[in-house]
C-alpha cells in the first residue's frame, strides 16, 4: 500500500500541466519519467482483482521507483536547486529523500541466476555519465557454496575494457584481497567496504574489473557477446565479460588463462556519483600495504604430504613473546571441509586421547574450500581466535577435519618434541597424525603440512590485564587491536543477547566474535 501510495503521488506531480512538476524538473524530464511511470502500471506490474475491475494493485519492488526519483534528485542537482534555500521549503519531500539519496550507495545488479562456475570473472562497467565521476565503492557476488563457507577473493581493476591486455599484469592494480563467507547460492555475498577502498571512474569512460576466488565457485550466467551492454541504469552500464578458469597472472599460471567466453558477471556494483567532485581516476585503496604487513610474520613448514588422515597434533615453543593469528593448512580435496582448531598450554604428549584437555580451548570452527594437494588452504584470520604465547612456554595446537582429507608428512624423530623447523622466534615440533575425528588412532612422528602466521609482541604497548592483543592485520595503518573474551562455555542460548560495555579510557570497537551453535 505504501508503494503504490508513492507511486500514485509521483504520477500526478508528473502529470502534463503540473506546475510544481514543470518548475522543479522541466517539462523535457516530467515528459521522460512520466512515461518510465505509466510503464509501471502496465504489464507484468499489475495483478488485477477481476476482469472488469478498474483499479489495480501494484506489485513492485521499491528500489525501482528510488531509480526513477534519482533521475530527479542528480536533474535538481546540476541545475543547482537544491542550492536555494527556499526550494527547501517549498519541495521538502524532493529535498529530505535527495539528502538521503546523497548519504546511501547506489547499485546496479545483474542476476543471480548462474549456472556457470569458475575461479574467476572479468568484465567491464562504463560510467554514462558526461560530467561526473562514479565512485565504485564495493561489489556484491554470487557463490556457489552453502551459506556459512568462507573462501579468499582477490579484485583486480584497470583502466579501459579488459579485452585489452587481460594478460598483462603491469595493466591490472590491486584492489583488495579477503577472506569471505558466503551467504549460499543466489544470494549476494558482499566484500567489505572498509576494505575496498573505492574505484574511480571519469565520465564517459570504462573501467575493467577482475574477480578471483581461491577455487572455482564463483557463480556467472551465459549472455550476449562479450563486450555487449547486459545491464545499465542511467549512471552505469555492465558489459557481458568472460568466465577465468585460473588466473592470468599469478602463480604457475603467469601468462595463461583459459577464457570462457560471453558470460554475465552474477553480482551487485554499489557506486556513489560524485558530484562536483574531482578525484584522479583509479583505485583510492583502503589497504594502502599488501595483505600481510611487516609485522606479521610467517613460518613456512612444508607442503610434502605423504601420509594424511583426520588431524594433527604439533607443539610451538616461543624464543619470544609472540601472538600466533591463524594458520594454512594441507587438504586433499577442492571441496567444503569443516576445520576445527583447538589448543593447550604446554606440550601435547600426553593428551593425545584427552579431550578434556583441549575440548574448552577451540580457536577456530569454520567451513573452509580446500584448495587441493601441494596448496595452501587459509583458515581466515577473522574467526581464528588468537593465542598469546610467553618466551620460553609451550603451546599444544590440534587441527582436525571432520572427513580424513587433511595431509601431513611422516617424521624422522621420536614423536616427543623432536624440532621440525624453527627461526628466532619460535620453535615447531613434529607431532602426531590423528586417523578419525577427534582423538582416536594416533600415529607419530608426523609433521604437520601448512603455515603458522604469527606476530612478535610489542614491548612498548602496556598490556591491560584480561586482554590478550594481537596486531590488526586488516587495515593499512596496524594500530594495535585488542581483544577482550568473557567465555565459550555456553551454558544457554537463544535469538539474542544484551551487554554493556564500559570502558576504561576512550575505545573504538572494531567488531565482535559470537557463540552460535
Amino acid at each position: 500500500k505504501k508503494i503504490r501510495t508513492r507511486l500514485l503521488r509521483l504520477k500526478s506531480w508528473f502529470q502534463p500541466g503540473n506546475k510544481a512538476g514543470e518548475r522543479l524538473i522541466g517539462t523535457n524530464l516530467q515528459s521522460n519519467i512520466r512515461t518510465k511511470l505509466l510503464s509501471l502500471f502496465r504489464g507484468n506490474t499489475i495483478r488485477r482483482r477481476s476482469r472488469s475491475a478498474t483499479k489495480s494493485t501494484i506489485v513492485i519492488k521499491e528500489h525501482a521507483t528510488d531509480t526513477l526519483l534519482s533521475e530527479v534528485y542528480r536533474f535538481g542537482f546540476k541545475n543547482r536547486i537544491y542550492e536555494n534555500e527556499s526550494n527547501h521549503e517549498k519541495y521538502p519531500a524532493y529535498f529530505n529523500h535527495y539528502q538521503r539519496h546523497l548519504a546511501t550507495s547506489l547499485e546496479i545488479r545483474t542476476r543471480f541466476d548462474g549456472l556457470y562456475r569458475a575461479n574467476g570473472a572479468m568484465f567491464d562497467v562504463e560510467n554514462l555519465l558526461r560530467t561526473d565521476s562514479i565512485s565504485i565503492k564495493t561489489l556484491s557476488i554470487n557463490i556457489f557454496t552453502r551459506p556459512g563457507v568462507s573462501l579468499h577473493v582477490a579484485v583486480y581493476t584497470k583502466q579501459e575494457t579488459f579485452l585489452n591486455g587481460y594478460q598483462d599484469k603491469n595493466k591490472w592494480t590491486f584492489v583488495l584481497g579477503q577472506m569471505i563467507r558466503s551467504r549460499g547460492y543466489g544470494k549476494p555475498s558482499s566484500l567489505a567496504k572498509v576494505h575496498f577502498g573505492e574505484v574511480i571512474i571519469p565520465p564517459n569512460s570504462i573501467q575493467a574489473f577482475y574477480i578471483s576466488l581461491s577455487s572455482s565457485h564463483l557463480v556467472l550466467s551465459s549472455g550476449s557477446t562479450s563486450g555487449s551492454i547486459h545491464e545499465k541504469n542511467s549512471d552505469l552500464a555492465i558489459y557481458t565479460g568472460v568466465a577465468v578458469s585460473n588466473s592470468p597472472f599469478i602463480g604457475n599460471n603467469a601468462g595463461y588463462a583459459s577464457l570462457v567466453w560471453n558470460q554475465i558477471f552474477n553480482g551487485i556494483v554499489h557506486y556513489e556519483v560524485e558530484h562536483g567532485a574531482h578525484k584522479n581516476p583509479g583505485v583510492h585503496s583502503a589497504q594502502l600495504q599488501t595483505s600481510i604487513p611487516a609485522q606479521q610474520k610467517i613460518m613456512h613448514l612444508t607442503f610434502e604430504g605423504g601420509n594424511g588422515g583426520s588431524g594433527v597434533m604439533f607443539d610451538i615453543f616461543a624464543k619470544k613473546d609472540i601472538t600466533i593469528q591463524t594458520f594454512d593448512i594441507h587438504v586433499a580435496v577442492k571441496s567444503e571441509i569443516s576445520v576445527e582448531v583447538y589448543t593447550k598450554k604446554g606440550t601435547f604428549v600426553g593428551h593425545e586421547y584427552n579431550p578434556a584437555s583441549w575440548i574448552s580451548q577451540l580457536l577456530f570452527s569454520a567451513d573452509v574450500v580446500g584448495n587441493g594437494p601441494k596448496q595452501a588452504t587459509s583458515l581466515p584470520e577473522i574467526y581464528f581466535t588468537t593465542v598469546q604465547i610467553k618466551a620460553g612456554d609451550v603451546q599444544a595446537f590440534y587441527v582436525t577435519l571432520k572427513t580424513g582429507a587433511i595431509v601431513y608428512s611422516n617424521g624422522n624423530g621420536s614423536g616427543k618434541n623432536d624440532e621440525f623447523r624453527s627461526n628466532d622466534d619460535l620453535r615447531i615440533t613434529e607431532g602426531a597424525g590423528l586417523a578419525q575425528y577427534k582423538f582416536a588412532k594416533i600415529f607419530s612422528p608426523r609433521v604437520f603440512n601448512g603455515n603458522v602466521y604469527y606476530a612478535v609482541d610489542n614491548p612498548n604497548i602496556t598490556r591491560i590485564p584480561g586482554e590478550e592483543q594481537h596486531l590488526d592485520v586488516s587495515n593499512s595503518f596496524n594500530k594495535p587491536l585488542f581483544q577482550l573474551q568473557t567465555t565459550m562455555k555456553g551454558e544457554n542460548g537463544s535469538y539474542g543477547a544484551m551487554f554493556d560495555i564500559v570502558p576504561n579510557r576512550d575505545v573504538t570497537v572494531r567488531g565482535f566474535k559470537i557463540h552460535t551453535r
